[in-house]
């Protein structure tokens, strides 16, 4: 999945603007959407719509304070934009271990000769260990990875039969140093592989192909940036759009960072 990083919501919605729609040369691209995102965040009305809490997706481990901070905010968000809260909890296959092997797919895909091996150590760690440890399966072997893909995009789908929209944190602990050292334990349970499992729920999003945006909910007592993230059924992008305008005006958030 391709976003952008933006400071403002509008920014993000006059961005897809300009970049949705057909393209011969991705067979994934799509018709043009027929509305304007950039009216639709400040326009669209997404009062009632039901709407999930998970702070753990039935799989993660997550810092207490870091739950805190995004449920707080989440529940800024269903109030602020009237969402219904869904009765109904959530169990999904861990999407971590289907990234670490199928998420390696579109890793593949997207490497350009010369960058494997000659340039592995650039890479992050998931996505190195992720393509170590796919480089020499067979295609059958493959093949049972991608069914696993399916199940969960199958559970996906089930989920947003039932709500529109899901939030969850954005990461499982605070913002963690540019190098990738991670905690080995959150929540005071050890948690394998580490790096995956410090961001466990943006990689459903990219999976499944479903609309993500994430919102600053707030920082921890040592000054560390937490988010919230906010999900929608596939091809709903305006709707994540909208709800981030929403939460964005009800606690808005500064452009720069601390000290700049």
């Amino acid at each position: 999945m391709f976003g952008a990083l933006v400071t403002t919501v509008t920014d993000a919605a006059r961005h897809l603007d300009a970049t949705a729609g057909p393209d011969d040369h991705d067979r994934c691209s799509l018709p043009p959407p027929g509305l304007s995102y950039e009216r639709a965040v400040e326009e669209l009305d997404v009062a009632g719509r039901k709407v999930l809490w998970s702070v753990d997706l039935g799989f993660a481990q997550v810092d207490p304070e870091v739950a805190g901070l995004a449920e707080t905010a989440a529940l800024a968000l269903i109030d602020a934009a009237g969402l219904t809260p869904a009765e109904r909890g959530v169990q999904l296959s861990d999407p971590v271990r289907v990234w670490l092997s199928a998420g390696s797919m579109d890793t593949w895909m997207n490497l350009e000769p010369g960058m494997w091996p000659e340039r592995a150590d650039e890479l992050d760690r998931p996505a190195r260990v992720a393509l170590e440890a796919t480089e020499g399966r067979t295609a059958p072997q493959m093949a049972r990875t991608m069914v696993r893909r399916a199940g969960l995009e199958d559970e996906v789908a089930e989920l947003f039969s039932d709500v529109e929209v899901l939030l969850t944190p954005t990461t499982a602990i605070p913002a963690f140093p540019a190098e990738g050292k991670v905690p080995r334990e959150i929540n005071g349970v050890e948690v394998k592989p580490a790096m995956a499992m410090a961001v466990p729920f943006t990689m459903l999003a990219n999976l499944c192909w479903n609309p993500a945006v994430s919102v600053p909910a707030g920082v921890t007592s040592d000054g560390l940036p937490v988010g919230l993230q906010i999900m929608v059924r596939r091809h709903a992008d305006e709707v994540a759009l909208r709800l981030a305008r929403v939460f964005e005006q009800a606690r808005p958030w500064p452009r720069t960072a601390p000290g700049w």
